[in-house]
């Protein structure tokens, strides 16, 4: 079998905890299904109600690791877009500070050169 339809990942991307739902009631799944099992001497674990259901549960999980890795990628690659626009800004504020650095100069010795005329 697959992993089903996969669900809309994790909420959106930025803003936090999209998963962190997702991730409580996987776990309150779990522990309700193994709750269960124990309470119902009846159904036994082998069963193939209970094999199929912790199979969906398994196939959930996974989907929900392949979504916090997607998003995981695609935040790594932002972070170092934003870095190199950083880097760039950087080195652009530099050259305007040693281009004004040479301005402030060049009229200064403009204003020397000025006064000594006179």
């Amino acid at each position: 079998g697959g992993g089903g339809a996969g669900g809309g990942g994790r909420g959106g991307g930025r803003g936090g905890g999209g998963g962190c739902e997702i991730e409580v009631s996987m776990a309150g799944v779990r522990r309700a299904l193994d709750d269960l099992v124990a309470r119902r001497q009846d159904v036994p674990r082998a069963s193939p109600e209970v094999h199929a259901a912790y199979v969906q549960l398994d196939n959930m999980e996974a989907d929900e690791l392949a979504a916090i890795s997607e998003e995981s990628a695609v935040l790594w690659r932002e972070q170092q877009s934003i870095l190199a626009e950083l880097a760039s800004a950087q080195h652009r504020a530099k050259l305007a500070q040693v281009s004004i650095a040479w301005l402030e100069a060049a009229g200064e010795a403009a204003e020397g050169d000025a006064a000594g005329d006179a």
